[in-house]
């Protein structure tokens, strides 16, 4: 069972109820604040302690600190692994924006009188960015991985492509592998990297030294390259759609 509570200091607070759980835990995510309990110590949670208001305030500083503000307009433009995003002004008011796809570039056009910087109009850009991500990620990804089984001598089920933002990628017991559009935000090496990562996973299902092993002989450098997965998360993360 879920539920929301609006705390005077803290804000909203979801609370998940939860048959199983041994113990009360707190998170502080993106998402915002949430407490995950066993029934018979819902009842306990409320007023919470002066150290606990002060551990979610702290982590949520923390967080902000690190938030990536992703601006996609005329100044900062955006490149993926297959396109680039230009952008168009037009004296027409509508629709305020339209987007055309063309040899790679996908140009935004837009009223000339609306400011960019602005987070309802870089909404909508994301929007537009991210539904050109998942077409090219399903041109693309499914391609790559299959040439990197034949070489690299591994077999899958399937492959799928979704919006996730939690994890670029995930492989189940039968060899199905979820690959998410994101990963053409990324560097091509990085993608090779989660491509091969999830390509172990039919041989290692779990990350032990065997696999760490396995991904050693394909990436001897990983434990630099998951730095770099890291990083470039973070401002995956910022896309706002």
């Amino acid at each position: 069972m879920k539920q929301v509570v609006e705390h005077p200091i803290i804000g909203n607070i979801t609370i998940n109820i939860r048959k199983g759980l041994r113990s009360v835990t707190y998170r502080v995510s993106t998402k915002g604040v949430s407490i995950s309990t066993p029934p018979e110590m819902a009842h306990k949670l409320f007023p919470l302690s002066t150290q606990r208001i002060e551990w979610i305030q702290n982590a949520q500083t923390q967080m902000e600190s690190r938030k990536v503000t992703l601006l996609i307009t005329p100044e900062h433009p955006l490149q993926t692994l297959t396109f680039r995003v230009a952008f168009e002004p037009r004296k027409a008011q509508k629709p305020l924006f339209t987007a055309r796809f063309q040899e790679s570039t996908l140009t935004i056009g837009y009223f000339e009188q609306l400011d960019l910087n602005l987070q309802p109009q870089q909404q909508v850009v994301h929007r537009i960015v991210k539904l050109y991500l998942k077409r090219e990620a399903e041109q693309y990804l499914p391609k790559r991985l299959q040439q990197l089984a034949s070489t690299l001598g591994y077999r899958f089920s399937d492959v799928k492509i979704n919006s996730a933002r939690g994890r670029w990628g995930s492989c189940n017991s039968k060899g199905s592998i979820n690959l998410s559009c994101y990963l053409m935000m990324l560097p091509s090496e990085l993608i090779d990297y989660v491509l091969v990562h999830e390509l172990c996973h039919t041989k290692e299902m779990n990350h032990g030294e065997p696999f760490k092993k396995r991904i050693r002989a394909h990436f001897p450098r990983f434990g630099e390259l998951d730095k770099q997965l890291r990083i470039h998360g973070r401002r995956t993360a910022a896309l706002m759609a």
